[in-house]
């Protein structure tokens, strides 16, 4: 150490006290910050619900092409009601009244199990993976750090990742 006292450090406890202060009050700001953030992810994702709930995607036609009618005016997936429904879209249809019942946002696997209790069975190696990668793909969910919502609705303010 210098002895004329340069570069040396404050004796006694001061400069452990000043350096915990100045290390609480970065704590605190960031604190702040991570509070204001939050609070505008919350508007941004209610602003989210909102948008999707004004806009309408059209059913898909015999062409494939959005809003192209058959001759009696419905459209390909209209056609033919006692065709089965694809497991996608059960595990979406299943998923989508899972989440609006449990108003909360749920994983992959408890998601599998509550589609299980309802009679749709995922044949796959791994049904939780499957489950999560038809979600995933849906613009009608979102995942989160809890799991999946669905992305018209605002998530609930006890949901995690909100």
């Amino acid at each position: 150490m210098d002895k004329s006292g340069e570069g040396a450090l404050p004796e006694g406890r001061d400069w452990r006290d000043a350096a915990l202060q100045g290390v609480q009050a970065e704590i605190d700001a960031c604190l702040d910050d991570l509070a204001r953030l939050q609070a505008h992810l919350a508007v941004l994702r209610e602003f989210q619900g909102s948008l999707m709930r004004v806009v309408e995607v059209p059913k898909r036609g015999a062409s494939g092409l959005p809003g192209d009618r058959q001759a009696g005016g419905e459209t390909a997936a209209d056609a033919d009601p006692t065709r089965p429904a694809t497991t996608s879209a059960l595990i979406r249809e299943g998923a989508r009244r899972v989440l609006e019942e449990t108003g909360r946002p749920m994983n992959r696997a408890e998601l599998l199990e509550a589609l299980r209790g309802r009679g749709v069975e995922v044949k796959a190696t791994d049904p939780a993976r499957a489950v999560g990668r038809v979600l995933w793909r849906s613009e009608e969910f979102v995942h989160l750090d809890g799991g999946y919502w669905l992305a018209a609705v605002p998530v609930p303010d006890d949901g995690v990742g909100a």
